[in-house]
């Protein structure tokens, strides 16, 4: 949604004249500017967007990877006979 610079109030497009208006101040906007001031925000939000989905999916990843080692390289525990028990060794 398109607001004014000047106070943030919703912008109205005016077709034939290829500007926006705001309601509130009275601002004529020329069209060009305004909508690639707001595709900029919209395209650093779906950057944002991107980078933390990319960070979740690696974090998975990585986790699924690490329990896969520890399973594998899970040491084998040996069962201590009668006599270590008692001496605990």
């Amino acid at each position: 949604m398109t607001v004014c610079p000047r106070c943030s109030y919703s912008l109205v497009l005016l077709k034939n004249r290829r500007r926006y208006k705001c309601a509130k101040c009275g601002g004529l906007y020329l069209q060009k500017p305004i909508e690639d001031r707001e595709f900029r925000r919209w395209n650093e939000k779906q950057r944002e967007f991107t980078r933390d989905d990319t960070y979740r999916e690696f974090q998975r990843k990585f986790e699924e990877a690490w329990d896969t080692y520890k399973l594998i390289n899970k040491p084998e525990r040996q069962k201590l006979t009668e006599e270590e028990k008692k001496t605990g060794t």
